[in-house]
């Protein structure tokens, strides 16, 4: 699959684009890039569920603030790690390339994330977020309101 929708831009409508990311956005970054490794599972879903990330079901809370039965957000963090270290330096302009191992590293993010709700299945826009978060925005979408 070749995702080509900046490619089909012209100048002035990717300069649009860019000018209309929202603001907000760059405090969540400038925040998700200074947390602290105790505070990152707690900022992970602070961030994610104002991005309503599985809106409209409800999100995985840590576990000091969850009403809700394992795994919490600590615990998807943790399993998340080993993927992300599969994944190494893949990025969005690199993944075409990517290895079968990199490939397998981000069925299994997909797989995991995919229970980020406390109750049923995330869909497409929740899983891309939760991986543009852990990867530093490496991996998932630019401007993702038209998910894949």
């Amino acid at each position: 699959m070749t995702i080509d929708a900046i490619r089909r831009m012209t100048p002035e409508e990717f300069r649009a684009a860019v000018d209309g990311f929202d603001r907000r956005y760059v405090g969540d970054w400038e925040a998700w890039l200074a947390v602290e490794p105790r505070a990152k599972a707690r900022l992970f879903g602070q961030i994610l569920r104002k991005w309503q990330a599985t809106r409209p079901k409800t999100m995985r809370r840590t576990r000091s603030e969850a009403q809700h039965g394992a795994p919490f957000l600590e615990d998807l963090l943790e399993l998340a790690a080993e993927p992300l270290d599969r994944l190494g330096d893949l990025t969005v302009l690199t993944v075409a390339h990517r290895t079968a191992q990199q490939s397998q590293a981000l069925a299994d993010l997909w797989a995991l994330f995919s229970s980020l709700p406390s109750d049923g299945t995330a869909s497409c826009v929740g899983i891309t977020k939760a991986v543009l978060l852990l990867t530093d925005g490496r991996i998932g979408p630019a401007f993702d309101s038209n998910v894949r």
